[in-house]
């Protein structure tokens, strides 16, 4: 079973051509192999197996806020102007190229711009209209679609809980694995969900956010988590796009800090 076969094709023909555009730009949903795929792209033109090649630097965001900052776009000018160490090319990955803070996207500019003959870049993101519409003209976009069902559920381990996950993933893989990652929080979502006590709730919130925490407590997380949550209302279109509403404003929360336990078990669930 594959995917892609039209970005696959498309990507093949990059890999032995003389000139390449200097930026390319992969975008479409989450966990759906854009990030696979520059890198499968980027390691043939480098010719090279290696994990970490001197040639290739991969910029994401960090820290609480989840930016790319000013000082990691330097770092990637810095690079972009100096010729390649071992290959004929370098190449800069920018990953969630959305989390580029504007200060970095605009430092940024002019080194897209006007890249060296040998210097290429690849943004990748889910979220391309929150680039520069400047960035987005100077790139080569290619987009990736969602992954079927059938495909999602053939990359998962084997559980009874792996056809609903798969469902429930939307046609992305990533996202699907970081649900399997949470799936000991079912118990638990169901407590919050359906449980009058008070006490009870706030004990499955509270249980919630620190099996989060522990399993790393990413954006993706976050997103799995509100996938898994939005399995009791697969039925439901008119409550899921209640959920949807509700959803954003945990979103909301959590990039200002609030803690998780306390946005779930404010929630008005439908």
């Amino acid at each position: 079973m594959s995917a892609h076969s039209a970005q696959k094709a498309i990507l093949e023909k990059f890999k032995h051509l003389d000139a390449l555009p200097s930026v390319f730009l992969f975008y479409g949903p989450e966990g759906v192999g854009k990030r696979t795929y520059a890198l499968e792209l980027i390691r043939h033109r480098l010719e090279t197996t290696k994990e970490s090649p001197p040639d290739l630097r991969i910029i994401a965001p960090e820290g609480k806020g989840h930016l790319i900052t000013i000082e990691k776009a330097k770092q990637v000018i810095s690079f972009a102007q100096q010729a390649p160490y071992e290959a004929k090319e370098k190449w800069l990955l920018i990953d969630d190229a959305d989390r580029l803070h504007p200060a970095a996207a605009n430092a940024l500019l002019k080194t897209l711009e006007e890249p060296l003959e040998t210097t290429h870049f690849i943004l990748i993101t889910s979220h391309p209209k929150a680039l520069l519409p400047t960035i987005r003209s100077r790139a080569q976009g290619l987009l990736f679609g969602p992954l079927s069902d059938e495909f999602v559920a053939s990359h998962l381990s084997a559980s009874p809980s792996r056809d609903l996950i798969a469902t429930a993933a939307d046609g992305s893989l990533g996202r699907a694995q970081k649900m399997g990652e949470l799936i000991e929080l079912m118990p638990h979502i169901g407590d919050l969900l359906t449980q009058d006590d008070v006490s009870k709730k706030e004990s499955a919130a509270a249980k919630i956010e620190t099996l989060f925490e522990k399993a790393g407590g990413t954006p993706k997380h976050l997103e799995a988590l509100l996938s898994l949550m939005a399995t009791f209302y697969s039925e439901d279109p008119s409550s899921r796009e209640q959920l949807g509403e509700q959803f954003e404003q945990v979103r909301s929360g959590i990039s200002r800090h609030i803690k998780l336990r306390h946005l779930l078990f404010d929630l008005i669930l439908p």
